[in-house]
């Protein structure tokens, strides 16, 4: 895997190698079987596909990225793996409409759009929106980390009526349509039938759960 040193890189490699927190528990495993799509929602530089290519070898990843700099590295770590023909990039933002985005680079995980009616940064760049809705509601299991992009996704009709097989999400306040971020994420996974399960959460309203559909019988 290729990582910037000096970076926060270095702490998302934690996250997903030593602390394992895209591991699923045996019943969320067994939901998910074996995949044969996996969506990637802020993909970063590629330490979840990373993961998941090897934890899931018969899946085909498609990972979006809308951060150049992140996207670059991310591209290096698939080509050093030698999987472009089941692992691929696209460089947009992920949403529940396609647009012309507002867009703030070089954080690193930290990127993310901007929050409609901010002052504008010198640093911005327009980047493209992709519409997810239809392919995540086909895939087996989506994995979602976009910096408060989440809520449109969410809260879209079309996520209750057609969920994934099962959703590993990252939770923001930012543009959380309710004070308590990780209840409003937990009520919305709910009422797209999901049950869900709370990997960590932290007192400033960011945290992460898994969604998942009960596979009957279980």
């Amino acid at each position: 895997m290729a990582l910037r040193h000096g970076t926060g890189d270095a702490a998302t490699l934690t996250e997903v190698f030593h602390l394992r927190y895209y591991e699923p528990p045996a019943e969320i495993a067994q939901a998910i079987g074996d995949p044969r799509l996996i969506i990637d929602l802020g993909a970063n530089v590629g330490f979840f596909g990373a993961f998941a290519s090897e934890r899931w070898p018969n899946a085909q990843i498609v990972a979006y990225e809308p951060d150049p700099s992140n996207a670059a590295v991310h591209a290096r770590t698939v080509a050093a793996n030698k999987l472009a023909d089941r692992w691929s990039l696209v460089p947009a933002a992920a949403g529940a409409s396609d647009a012309d985005v507002r867009f703030v680079p070089g954080l690193e995980a930290l990127s993310h759009v901007a929050a409609y009616g901010t002052p504008e940064l010198p640093t911005e760049v327009s980047v493209k929106m992709h519409d997810v809705l239809p392919q995540i509601c086909g895939a087996d299991l989506v994995k979602m980390d976009i910096e408060g992009g989440e809520w449109e996704i969410l809260l879209d009709e079309r996520l209750r009526r057609d969920p994934p097989r099962a959703i590993v999400l990252e939770v923001h306040p930012q543009n959380c349509p309710d004070t308590d971020p990780l209840t409003a994420a937990d009520l919305a996974l709910k009422a797209a039938g999901l049950e869900t399960s709370t990997i960590w959460a932290r007192d400033d309203g960011h945290a992460m759960l898994w969604g998942w559909r009960r596979v009957r019988g279980s």
